[in-house]
């Protein structure tokens, strides 16, 4: 067990860079949490500041919640992109995931008509919700031409990385290199639909951009979840398998928290989503996203603690301090 201390005993280079390696990636994890807890109590002051709720969370853009809003979504999606997945699947759609937020963050949702619109001069009310929409137009065309290139040169960095011929010397996490290349197809004809979109059917674009990408996002993260509780079964039959039977009955299986979270999202898009629809309730999309959200955040917590736990297993307990 190396001895490592931030002050205590010889630490070799490389041992003292792997574990701030480590620490800093769950830190990034942490702070995942932390910026989705900001964008809900934000809202939740706005709500009590104006005694209304907005329809969704995406039309919180029009109201003093704008710049946690759209912070808080490019920052989650930096951090999907950034965060590497325990296997080839999770690890390729949360990297799609990524990829489409900052569109949700810099493409409103044109569903603006509730109160509390701040207008030009900074004042609540008084402005028509669509001259607050095409207020906006200015601000898409600059961010999202710039995250077109951005995407674009991304796009060719993943190209570049996922053929390891390249980087010979380079350890491969995931073996199965197919996911990667799935989600890049995926992710070039995402960006040949966005730039086409937007060249040739501007209004189609700042009409539906948001949703489109918000749809797949969420699309996306229930993939992830699931990729996960695949994963997890694979591991424990292996070690089920492994495992003789303790007074002559088999060792039973823990239920696997992923899938359970897995379903509940798809009973959250069927129920709220098909009853919302059907009652015609304004704030079925308020209730979906929250919900959603809210199950992503417990999966991610219970993830990361998982990762917390095999990190304080391998790290030095010698009187070491870790960051």
């Amino acid at each position: 067990m190396v001895s490592i201390a931030l002050g205590v005993g010889d630490v070799d280079d490389l041992e003292k860079d792997v574990l701030t390696a480590r620490w800093t990636y769950q830190y990034l994890r942490f702070s995942l949490l932390a910026v989705v807890l900001g964008l809900f109590i934000a809202i939740a002051i706005e709500w009590m500041a104006s005694s209304c709720l907005q329809r969704s969370i995406s039309a919180y853009y029009y109201t003093p919640v704008q710049a946690v809003f759209v912070g808080a979504v490019v920052a989650m999606g930096v951090a999907m992109v950034v965060i590497l997945g325990r296997n080839g699947v999770e690890d390729a759609f949360l990297n799609l995931a990524g990829l489409l937020a900052p569109i949700v963050a810099f493409v409103p949702t044109s569903d603006a008509n509730r109160c509390s619109l701040v207008d030009a001069a900074g004042e609540r009310g008084g402005t028509p919700a669509q001259e607050v929409v095409d207020a906006t137009r200015t601000a898409i065309d600059n961010n999202v031409v710039a995250y077109f290139v951005l995407f674009a040169v991304g796009l060719v960095a993943m190209s570049w990385l996922t053929r390891s011929k390249q980087l010979p010397d380079r350890p491969v996490v995931h073996e199965d290199r197919r996911p990667y290349r799935i989600s890049l197809v995926l992710a070039i004809l995402a960006l040949a639909v966005g730039v086409g979109t937007y060249a040739f059917m501007r209004d189609g674009f700042y009409a539906h951009a948001h949703f489109v990408s918000a749809s797949s996002l969420f699309g996306c993260v229930i993939v992830v979840v699931y990729a996960n509780a695949y994963d997890r079964a694979n591991k424990q039959s292996d070690t089920d398998a492994s495992s003789p039977p303790v007074g002559g009955l088999a060792v039973a299986r823990r239920r696997d928290p992923y899938a359970a979270l897995g379903g509940l999202m798809i009973l959250a898009v069927v129920i709220i989503g098909g009853l919302g629809r059907l009652t015609e309730w304004e704030y079925w999309v308020l209730v979906l996203e929250a919900t959603l959200i809210g199950l992503f955040g417990v999966f991610w917590l219970i993830q990361t603690w998982e990762y917390f736990r095999k990190l304080v297993d391998v790290a030095p307990t010698d009187g070491a301090r870790v960051p």
